[in-house]
């Protein structure tokens, strides 16, 4: 529904600026007139007409020639003195495809009121978006944790062993680590919007067939695709802030996003464990499926398309249509290079390569994946550290979990904290280095320096003193730092990679997506056999070891990180 109404809009806004343009139309010969958003000028005007300009240097084609656009268009006044040479942000290097002799003008941003940037629109709009995204996140993380705590009723009604039912959560996440590979591409060859609600659709489809599965096999193939269609919110949620947020401002915001996809796992269980416990396992699902039809509905009627390169595509549509042409009139997202075969093929294929060759991603991916793991091993490790250990109820293990999303959250209301810091470093490196200097990616590292050995001692912690004859709040009180240090090392880690490689962000972070919920399926399947057989003391010491083998990773980058990158091929 947003996206129609902001098709309209965009149409409207095409029609008052060409308004405008006609209203003011220059007078003088000498003065060439370029049409908003476009990026060539009247080739009539040229006695080459017809050739590219990309090239050409203006002494060869008018020495007196001045060209200026005009105020109302929102760009700067500009002089191309003689001899200079076109830059190709202005000019269409493209040859006419409609034998009119012309270039193909090239639609783009036409100032600080365009609304084709989402950059452009106001702070609140883009909050709200914001927030239904993170609703959306929730949602499909919620579907991986809500029915962990009926796999005890659940094995039972369907006939099958605990081992057997943890399938249902482990195909989930082996879902979400293949689906992530495809997201991407899908999202920028339709949009944000169509992913998001075509994924939420279909993944609502398969809760349904969860909920109604009369037997092992049914449940455990729909939760396979629920686990698939959350993909794509689980994956593009962080393309939908870059859409929107500027460097700086995602010090600020990136965080809450990132509390939505690390709480809602942590919180479902909580919520579970008392529905199973009064009204069944299958209720889980019906009310997964009910809290997802609501976050569908208001993604559906509130949500607008946050892609540039697609909302710059309608403007240029509506531009063809005013000015009675389908070929003058043309924009990046509508000259992609390849087919949708191709680029699903690179998109499979790049994240191998990320993840066997470069440092920071195999490093900080290893880092990730052991988080993960661990999270997802509690849906199956809270039945030994509190049900059997402290004799609590189901509803009361599941409420277990509300400790380590309390520390998440603690950890995100330091994030002020941070991008205060982000602020002053890219002072500092801007009064020494010039006004174009960008921050350095090292400072997104600060969190993780902090957190990284508190993750180690929350696994120590919690091993050591999960004790019938120790007090529960000491082992909750574990929890809530490795709460803690999960937000923190996940939210910088994002963060460093985002900035290391940019453009190429997208296919290091699939990389990782992918590799952290297969592996971390793997380890759900492990958890209870571990736990059963070698004891919650040394589960989690072997898990806390880890820890301090990927300990001084955050350290390592942050001294030698910069190295490390002009040493990539990719990073920047």
């Amino acid at each position: 529904m947003q996206s129609f109404l902001q098709y309209r809009r965009i149409g409207e806004h095409v029609r008052d600026r060409n308004a405008v343009d006609e209203a003011k139309k220059p007078n003088a010969v000498d003065v060439i007139k370029l049409h908003p958003w476009t990026t060539r000028s009247d080739p009539s005007l040229y006695p080459h007409s017809g050739s590219s300009l990309e090239g050409a240097t203006f002494s060869s084609v008018n020495p007196t020639f001045r060209a200026s656009t005009h105020p109302a268009y929102g760009q700067s006044q500009e002089s191309i003195l003689p001899g200079s040479k076109p830059t190709a942000s202005r000019f269409s290097s493209a040859p006419s495809n409609d034998g009119s002799g012309q270039d193909p003008i090239e639609v783009h941003h036409d100032g600080s009121d365009d609304p084709t940037n989402p950059h452009n629109w106001p702070l609140p709009t883009r909050c709200k978006n914001l927030a239904i995204v993170a609703l959306l996140v929730f949602v499909q993380g919620w579907a991986g944790g809500a029915d962990s705590l009926g796999n005890k009723t659940a094995s039972e009604e369907l006939h099958v062993s605990r081992v057997s039912e943890d399938l249902v959560t482990a195909l989930y996440l082996v879902g979400v680590g293949l689906g992530a590979l495809f997201s991407g591409p899908l999202s920028e060859s339709f949009g944000r919007n169509p992913t998001y609600l075509g994924s939420i659709l279909c993944s609502m489809l398969f809760i349904l067939g969860s909920a109604l599965a009369r037997n092992f096999a049914a449940q455990i193939v729909c939760r396979f695709f629920v686990g698939l269609f959350a993909s794509a919110t689980l994956t593009i949620n962080g393309s939908s802030v870059s859409d929107q947020f500027e460097p700086l401002e995602r010090s600020l915001v990136w965080p809450w996003l990132a509390l939505a996809n690390i709480a809602a796992p942590m919180l479902a269980p909580v919520a579970g464990g008392w529905i199973v416990e009064n009204l069944g396992w299958r209720y889980t699902e019906w009310i997964t499926l009910a809290i997802s039809g609501f976050a569908f509905l208001i993604a559906f009627f509130f949500l607008p398309e946050t892609f540039s390169p697609l909302l710059v595509s309608w403007k240029a549509r509506h531009m063809r249509n005013l000015a009675g042409s389908d070929k003058e009139y043309t924009c990046e997202f509508e000259e992609k290079p390849g087919s949708m075969a191709s680029r699903m093929w690179d998109a499979c294929s790049r994240p191998v390569v990320f993840f066997t060759r470069e440092p920071v991603v195999i490093v900080l991916g290893l880092y990730l994946i052991v988080l993960y793991a661990i999270v997802f091993s509690f849906l199956q490790g809270f039945d030994y550290l509190f049900t059997m250990t402290y004799d609590f109820s189901t509803g009361l293990t599941g409420s277990a979990f509300a400790a380590i999303a309390a520390g998440a959250v603690f950890s995100t209301l330091l994030s002020p904290i941070f991008a205060l810091v982000d602020r002053k470093s890219l002072h500092r490196r801007r009064v020494a280095m010039g006004s174009s200097a960008s921050l350095q990616a090292e400072t997104r590292l600060w969190p993780s320096l902090i957190a990284a050995p508190t993750l180690t001692i929350s696994l120590f912690w919690l091993g050591w003193t999960n004790y019938p004859s120790i007090s529960p709040w000491s082992s909750l009180g574990a929890c809530f730092l490795f709460g803690y240090a999960l937000m923190s090392i996940y939210v910088s880690s994002y963060q460093y990679i985002i900035d290391s490689y940019a453009a190429h962000a997208a296919s290091a972070l699939a990389s990782i997506t992918m590799a952290r919920y297969v592996i971390a399926a793997g380890l759900v399947m492990a958890a209870r056999p571990m736990y059963s057989n070698i004891g919650t003391h040394w589960t989690l010491t072997w898990m806390g070891c880890v820890g301090v083998v990927l300990l001084p990773a955050p350290y390592a980058f942050y001294k030698w990180g910069s190295v490390v990158r002009e040493k990539s091929r990719f990073a920047q």
